[in-house]
């Protein structure tokens, strides 16, 4: 029976892995149609894959979970298990609020210490609309995908392994399944993967506490939408739309802690603060816990 298990959450790991990369296949080759029958050179492509390429996993992840539903009782899965309104609002609001605070400390401590540049708010009159949507867009895109993910790792591969692992083998494996996952869509430097890998051990630690992935997605969800999207902040290299525009200053020394180019997972200033949340109430313990 167990091993029924372990093999049916390793199965819809690979399942999801398949999924958002034939989606972005599909995406790649559909821009890269119909940017060259318009004459647009491959750099328009690149421009605009590289652009959307976060909406594009939302929708993976997205069809992931239907094409789960459509096939149960086969695969165990139904929407309601990842999506439920009623969890959200348990869960939301106090696990949205540290990941909201999370977000805020780390723009306002960088525009104080002169990491960011201001540039304003991104809404031209005649564009009011379009902003606006591709904002709330990518906000649903980003919180579908991180629920999604948050599912798979927390209420399925975490719950299946704990039994099986002691607690640093397991911290060890919950973190390199996470940043296999995070290199597979995304090309990650060395600070990215130490940011992701302390990030992966916060929702780990939030998941098993409130004993749902809603709480980890709340909270993972916010900070994303927050610091990408309503600031425009670029995540792990990738552009993102925002009203609130910020940019960091491109000196190399500043760069460091802020980012740069890459946005701030690969900056110094959000390693601190992920540590510092280590030690926050809410996420202390008395023991290591994955």
């Amino acid at each position: 029976m167990h091993k029924n298990l372990l093999v049916r959450a390793i199965g819809m790991l690979i399942g999801y892995i398949l999924c958002f990369w034939a989606v972005r296949l599909l995406f790649i080759t559909l821009t890269t149609y119909v940017y060259m029958r318009s004459q647009e050179s491959i750099q328009k492509v690149e421009i605009v894959v590289h652009a959307n390429i976060i909406l594009a996993y939302g929708i993976s992840a997205f069809l992931f979970i239907v094409i789960l539903h459509m096939m149960f009782p086969i695969t165990k899965t139904r929407f309601s298990d990842v999506f439920s309104l009623n969890a959200l609002r348990t869960y939301y609001v106090p696990n949205a609020l540290p990941g909201l605070t999370l977000a805020l400390v780390l723009v306002f401590g960088s525009l104080i210490g002169k990491h960011f540049h201001w540039l304003g708010i991104y809404l031209k009159f005649d564009e009011i609309f379009f902003s606006i949507v591709s904002v709330l867009s990518f906000s649903a895109g980003a919180f579908v995908l991180i629920t999604v993910e948050e599912y798979i790792f927390r209420q399925v591969l975490e719950k299946r392994f704990r039994g099986f692992l002691s607690t640093i083998p397991f911290l060890l494996f919950s973190t390199a399944l996470y940043l296999i996952i995070r290199g597979l869509q995304f090309d990650l430097t060395w600070l990215e993967a130490v940011n992701l890998g302390i990030f992966n051990y916060i929702l780990s630690n939030l998941a098993k506490q409130e004993n749902h992935h809603l709480a980890s997605a709340s909270f993972a969800a916010t900070y994303w939408v927050i610091l990408h999207t309503l600031f425009g902040l670029p995540f792990l290299g990738h552009d993102t739309p925002g009203l609130l525009l910020l940019r960091p200053i491109s000196h190399p020394s500043v760069s460091l802690l802020s980012g740069g180019d890459r946005g701030p997972e690969n900056g110094l200033v959000l390693t601190v603060l992920l540590i510092i949340s280590l030690y926050m109430p809410r996420f202390r313990s008395k023991k290591l816990e994955v």
